[in-house]
């Protein structure tokens, strides 16, 4: 397979992969004000089939051990309440003899919640996401940790959760969103690659087995977003994908949570055919108490 299509679809999914990466069951529940939030994801990613236009083009040797750093803090702007944060991609990824390895785009959100009743256990919340284009990129390589180019994505997410019995709560999330790209100026060798909003779709259905355990399954989906360089359209870009995923989380000392996750995609019209393993860490404090 020539390497000019896979980096074309590695470059234009990347930023997709990396979001949904991040998102995961009961994000849309704020913590209290004051929390200061720390995380550190591990992504294992293998693909082995790449597709265009619903078919199967070829095969591909593709691995990524995508590391994310989040830092998250819960404050309240007036009667609403907000998480200024950031998040930080590295590690490495192979495709086909080729490797990168160092810094991915760092993205910038916030998310404010317009409904936030814990008594009801229902949740809106508004999620604005800024990519920047500051990860490592090399215009001959087939793959690259960063995509050399602005992307904007805003999302908006509704929660509803019910007391099944005490103690056990049941939760559903739907998280629609959309994505804006800006153009990458220095593809495969000053050629211009640009590419339409797409749109994407996640839901989560999650349990409380005990006080800390919680299992949870969850629905991605991928739409639009067609490519095109110099002005040609790429024909058999458009996106129409799909993917499950299942996450078991363990609240294993007071502040302290693992989560682990499989989530593997189930159609490909456009792209890579994976599977992704996730792990998360994460520490939740009163920020306050660093000052005591």
């Amino acid at each position: 397979m020539k390497k000019g299509v896979l980096a074309l679809i590695c470059t234009c999914l990347l930023i997709p992969s990396v979001s949904s990466a991040t998102a995961n069951m009961r994000d849309y529940i704020p913590a209290p004000p004051d929390t200061l939030l720390s995380m550190l994801y591990y992504n294992s990613v293998s693909a082995d089939d790449v597709y265009r236009d619903g078919k199967k083009i070829g095969n591909v040797d593709l691995s990524q051990n995508l590391f994310l750093l989040r830092e998250v803090y819960y404050t309240k702007i007036g009667s609403i309440v907000a998480d200024p944060q950031f998040i930080l991609p590295f590690g490495n990824a192979y495709l086909d003899g080729d490797r990168s390895d160092g810094i991915g785009d760092l993205i910038l959100l916030c998310t404010f919640w317009v409904v936030n009743n814990p008594e009801t256990k229902t949740y809106v919340g508004f999620t604005p996401y800024f990519y920047l284009p500051t990860g490592e990129y090399d215009e001959n390589s087939a793959v690259n940790m960063g995509t050399n180019r602005y992307a904007f994505q805003a999302e908006v997410g509704f929660v509803k959760g019910w007391e099944v019995q005490t103690g056990h709560n049941l939760y559903l999330e739907v998280s629609p969103s959309v994505f804006f790209y800006g153009d990458n100026d220095d593809y495969q060798g000053n050629k211009e690659l640009s590419q339409d909003p797409s749109f994407a779709l996640e839901t989560h259905l999650s349990y409380d087995l005990t006080s800390n355990l919680v299992v949870g399954l969850s629905y991605y989906g991928q739409w639009g977003g067609e490519s095109e360089v110099d002005g040609s359209k790429i024909s058999g870009s458009e996106l129409d994908n799909h993917a499950i995923g299942a996450q078991l989380a363990y609240n294993f000392a007071p502040g302290w949570q693992f989560m682990l996750q499989y989530k593997r995609d189930i159609q490909v019209d456009y792209g890579v055919e994976a599977q992704v393993v996730q792990g998360r860490l994460f520490y939740a404090v009163d920020f306050n108490s660093l000052f005591d």
